[in-house]
């Protein structure tokens, strides 16, 4: 067995460990809230509260953790790169809506120069914009490369945004000479792809004739050092996830599928913002298969911008939602007969993680008014199940360490982990656009979620270029992490007035003193009990904060990219590793933290 098949070995038996500690230290609890002893405690509905806060504020890596119990390793493959001449045609979308000029045409000369036969592939620039400059450089580019068209459409009240533009070019396609291709492909504006994309992504639908779409991860070239806010920290252990069921879900650009296949599904879904992933679980549903392909085959932008990164993330969530709210949360949809039960778990992660991260801050919020208020963070009537609750507790944050370090054995620790602390400050946010989107009228702040480019020129203002008073407004105040403050200042207030009433305990010898036992007793039932959640959201909710302080020392695009004698630009790595290059307090260290705080809860039960 070599080493990568090992640790996954090795991480395939601690999921169900994780997992089954995760339960019965929760079903514990659960019994002694429930069942009566004969002791004097009753629980409150505050203990009920605090059981309910902790299960949600647990659930997310749990959920991924269950599917991860039958996924198998996925090494990168050697895919067959087509040779020759001989091979499909293939028309390209490029849907545009009002980016940056010079990105466009990076996109457009890097797509005109794959190689690819000239004679097998059209490009199709699908402009929302309607930018008459934009018309007059492909205009300009199309003497150079025949198989480069232009259109623009008119838009109605419900034109379906980004789908609705890919819908346009499909047909438009089909009114050009050569009629319509068998496959269609699609790139973001301002996603570069590598020359090699075409002939690696079509050899691997061609595979089997039931393969509907294929495509590569999302990249970015232009991640800033230490990646500040998390934007390039997707790891692969969900690819894994979706792969090991056969649930490949498209990343928005770089796919490739039949056009039969999309046909048969109405063609892009208008109906969501996430119209990549639910084009892909549409054609799951309708029998068709989907694949991701590992390797770099394109690379995009980051958005540069806090505004813009919290706009995209909110979009991408509330469209998350619809995809469950379509397909019936994938219970029982007649969109989804045709899926497995594992497909149908996986496309639940769409939906459920979105709803988690909708609902994370109502339950966090409460969970320290409850700590503030003095209520202990564990219920229990005596001794012996206060020392078993202690164990089982304990005994769950170091199996989920155990894992959460496997895990971080193939997909780097920092990445891994920070990844993690997402949903933590991104949830405010998402609970916000979920109450304007969905249940406030427009008189009341209400509104609707609509598509808007990152790219988008007015957007694009690296924020280590403003001094640190404007990005302050800008990040505390017009971004909002103002509640991040608060909520930090809820956190301490906590903390604080945990540790006073810890001191103030009577202690029957001394006056001043608070009793050994009672004191330790106190510190572990309501500020060190496993796994230190109050911890875990301080550390979260600092993100933006840092952020604001220190802002992103962001790249010049130019200098991320190299340029041929025909004046076409790639990036000079198409897989961007991200650099961490400086010291601040991060997930890594505050896992480390909850680890060992866990592992000596654990051998002081026994000691003392």
């Amino acid at each position: 067995m070599d080493r990568v098949h090992f640790w996954h070995a090795a991480k395939q038996f601690s999921c169900p460990l994780a997992l089954f500690t995760y339960g019965a230290y929760f079903s514990y609890r659960l019994k002694v809230l429930v069942q009566r002893n004969g002791g004097m405690a009753r629980p409150g509905p505050g203990d009920f509260l605090m059981l309910i806060a902790e299960l949600v504020m647990t659930f997310r890596p749990n959920f991924t953790r269950l599917l991860s119990i039958p996924s198998c390793v996925t090494p990168r493959l050697q895919y067959r790169i087509l040779e020759g001449n001989n091979v499909p045609n293939v028309d390209i979308m490029i849907p545009c809506c009002g980016e940056d000029l010079e990105i466009i045409l990076d996109t457009v000369k890097a797509t005109c120069t794959l190689d690819y036969p000239q004679h097998s592939f059209r490009i199709f620039v699908l402009d929302d914009g309607n930018s008459a400059e934009l018309r007059l450089s492909i205009e300009i580019l199309s003497e150079l490369y025949p198989n480069l068209y232009y259109t623009a459409r008119k838009k109605c009240f419900n034109s379906g945004f980004k789908a609705g533009n890919l819908n346009h070019g499909v047909q438009f396609s089909t009114t050009q000479e050569k009629s319509g291709a068998d496959f269609i492909a699609g790139l973001d504006a301002d996603v570069i792809p590598a020359a090699s994309w075409l002939r690696t992504a079509v050899s691997v639908i061609l595979e089997d004739s039931k393969m509907g779409l294929v495509g590569p991860p999302q990249a970015y070239y232009n991640v800033p050092p230490n990646d500040p806010l998390v934007q390039a920290s997707f790891p692969s252990e969900n690819l894994n996830v979706r792969i090991s069921h056969d649930c490949a879900v498209s990343q928005g650009s770089g796919y490739v599928a039949r056009r039969t296949a999309l046909a048969e599904i109405g063609g892009f879904p208008t109906d969501t913002l996430s119209e990549d992933g639910c084009c892909s679980m549409l054609l799951l549903g309708a029998g068709w298969k989907t694949r991701y392909v590992l390797e770099p085959l394109q690379s995009g932008l980051v958005a540069d911008s806090y505004l813009s990164f919290l706009k995209q993330r909110t979009r991408w969530n509330i469209g998350d939602l619809q995809v469950g709210l379509k397909f019936g949360f994938f219970a029982n949809s007649s969109l989804a007969t045709r899926l497995t039960v594992f497909q149908r778990m996986t496309g639940m992660l769409l939906p459920f993680l979105a709803l988690h991260s909708i609902f994370l801050p109502v339950f966090a919020v409460s969970y320290m008014f409850l700590i503030l208020g003095g209520l202990p963070l564990v219920f229990y009537e005596s001794q012996q199940e206060l020392q078993t609750l202690t164990r089982l507790a304990a005994l769950m944050v170091v199996a989920e360490g155990v894992q959460d370090i496997l895990t971080c054995l193939s997909l780097g620790f920092k990445k891994y982990l920070r990844f993690l602390q997402c949903p933590i400050w991104m949830s405010p946010y998402h609970f916000e656009k979920f109450v304007r989107h969905y249940i406030l009228p427009p008189c009341l702040g209400g509104e609707t979620t609509i598509f808007s480019a990152t790219g988008k020129k007015e957007k694009r203002q690296p924020p280590c270029e403003k001094k640190l008073a404007t990005r302050l407004v800008a990040v505390l105040w017009h971004g909002k992490a103002i509640y991040h403050v608060l909520f930090i200042g809820l956190i301490l207030a906590a903390v604080y007035t945990s540790l006073i009433r810890a001191a103030s305990l009577p202690s029957p010898g001394h006056r001043f003193l608070p009793s050994r036992p009672h004191f330790r007793e106190f510190l572990f039932t309501h500020l060190f009990w496993p796994p230190l959640l109050w911890l875990i959201n301080l550390t979260g909710s600092l993100i933006p904060i840092l952020y604001a302080i220190f802002g992103a020392d962001a790249p010049e695009r130019k200098d991320l990219l190299c340029e041929d004698s025909r004046g076409v630009k790639r990036p000079k790595k198409f897989e961007g590793m991200v650099e961490y290059n400086s010291f601040r307090w991060n997930a890594e260290h505050t896992r480390l933290l909850i680890f060992v705080n866990a592992v000596a809860v654990l051998l002081l039960s026994f000691v003392l």
